[in-house]
């Protein structure tokens, strides 16, 4: 009878944790690093944000 039970279970748990054919390349997201200097624009193309991390070569620290 327990068995009955289980074999369902034992069913959901084997697709949610192996079945992996349709999920994204997961290297994008493992290698994914934020921009250390840039801009961010508004939707008219206006600067909103520069950024910059100090620090690096060639950045002055103040």
């Amino acid at each position: 009878m327990v068995l009955i039970a289980l074999v369902p279970v034992a069913g959901v748990l084997r697709h949610v944790h192996t079945d992996r054919h349709d999920l994204p390349d997961i290297e994008p997201f493992i290698h994914f690093e934020l921009p250390t200097t840039g801009v961010v624009l508004d939707s008219r193309g206006e600067v909103l944000v520069e950024l910059n991390r100090p620090g690096f070569i060639g950045d002055s620290v103040s």
